[in-house]
């Protein structure tokens, strides 16, 4: 039950945080040591893993938003279920009232019947009221999560581009210095580093 969600939830959340302090660890080496394709490829593995995570976060967030949903309309169910009695128990109570036939005894039993109706319908609805409010915790979690799940998907596309850039510059600038060694061979104005 509820239980278990929030455990599994409580063990996510932590990988999360070892995900989230591996992320801070790899931009202090970009601010260190500066840009290089191995930095970038380590960060691109890290978010992919925290974006695996996050997504394992949603689905069990999904999972206990059901859950919760359920308990929700089950309480929903069991008070109609409760008033109908009552009513049927009340209107018994009239017609036992009206008639002559009924002793003290059996009226003093049905008014116990109708009180026990009315406590447990009152815990119903107390029920009711906190599941409703699981559903709409649940929720939020889950909002939160995907809206979390959402931004590692923009840093993969954005960490990816910067890979692909870092590549095609180290690529470009290893083309022009190339060009620039064959002029320079060409023109005899220096040595050539490559």
């Amino acid at each position: 039950g509820e239980k278990e969600f929030k455990s599994a939830i409580s063990g996510i959340n932590k990988d999360l945080t070892v995900l989230k302090s591996a992320l801070e660890k790899n931009k202090s080496e970009f601010e260190t040591n500066g840009k290089s394709i191995e930095a970038l490829n380590d960060k691109l593995k890290i978010l992919s893993k925290q974006y695996d995570t996050q997504k394992s976060k949603t689905d069990t967030l999904k999972a206990a938003l059901e859950n919760a949903q359920k308990n929700y309309k089950s309480c929903g169910e069991k008070i109609e279920e409760l008033k109908t009695a009552l009513n049927a128990a009340e209107k018994e109570m009239e017609e036992m009232k009206e008639s002559s036939s009924e002793t003290a005894e059996s009226i003093e039993k049905q008014n116990k019947k109708i009180a026990d109706l009315k406590e447990a319908l009152n815990k119903t609805e107390k029920s009711y009221q906190t599941a409703e409010n699981k559903v709409k915790d649940w929720q939020t979690s889950l909002n939160k999560a995907e809206a979390e799940l959402n931004k590692t998907k923009k840093a993969i596309d954005d960490t990816e581009s910067e890979v692909e850039n870092f590549t095609f510059s180290t690529e470009k600038a290893e083309e022009d210095e190339g060009r620039i060694c064959r002029l320079e061979k060409r023109g005899r104005r220096g040595q050539c580093h490559a």
